[in-house]
């Protein structure tokens, strides 16, 4: 596991959404199910899942260079509201092309937060609009481990997509932060009778759901 690094928290997490935050406890789960597409045999996943996702990503890779940059050029300064509109517009521009891969109902939550997350009313100096990077290593998450209760989204000051999870009744918390480069922070908060018990790392997306196996996953990513 050389992988890892625990770090704290810290306070990046300062955006998430919690207007519509539900239990989302499973109970009669045990573990991460293998019908899910994350299927490992040890620590390799299958391959034609691999090659899936090379396709995946050259699809990106073919939306991305189709996707105006939105740098300041040397003639114009971009406004706050335009700067925005074209975050906004490029991840919905990037998941509307690959979006034969992922479940409708992610698509309607995701736009419809990611547009709550760049309401120039709540803006506050400082903020920056969400990141491609970031919003790629989601897509590359989600696609792996396909989880069926979606989460509510959120995000950081510097741009980082935010998911979070909760179960039983609320008290129990994943929160993973997707960074560039395929990798993602996660935060994990579990209650076992009267105990707590509380973790983070960084790691890849790939291995993600290993680190999270202690936790009961399902839990958090299985629709009651």
């Amino acid at each position: 596991m050389n992988d890892i690094t625990l770090t704290p928290l810290g306070t990046s997490f300062n955006r998430i959404q919690s207007t519509d935050l539900k239990d989302t406890t499973k109970s009669n789960v045990d573990g991460y199910p293998m019908s899910l597409n994350a299927q490992f045999s040890g620590d390799i996943l299958n391959q034609a899942l691999l090659n899936d996702i090379d396709k995946l990503f050259e699809s990106i890779r073919r939306v991305e260079s189709n996707i105006p940059s939105s740098k300041e050029n040397n003639s114009t300064r971009q406004t706050l509201d335009e700067v925005i509109f074209d975050a906004r517009a490029n991840v919905k521009v990037l998941f509307s092309e690959i979006s034969m891969y992922f479940p409708t109902e992610l698509k309607e939550k995701l736009f419809h937060q990611i547009d709550l997350l760049h309401d120039t009313d709540d803006w506050e100096d400082g903020d920056n609009p969400v990141q491609i990077s970031s919003f790629k290593t989601f897509l590359r998450w989600f696609y792996l481990d396909q989880p069926s209760q979606l989460p509510n989204f959120g995000m950081s000051n510097g741009g980082l997509l935010i998911a979070t999870w909760l179960s039983n009744h609320n008290k129990d918390r994943l929160i993973l932060e997707f960074r560039s480069d395929d990798h993602i922070k996660w935060f994990a908060t579990k209650h076992y009778d009267d105990e707590q018990d509380m973790s983070s790392g960084i790691t890849s997306a790939s291995r993600l759901i290993h680190h999270l196996a202690s936790y009961k996953a399902s839990d958090w990513f299985i629709k009651p």
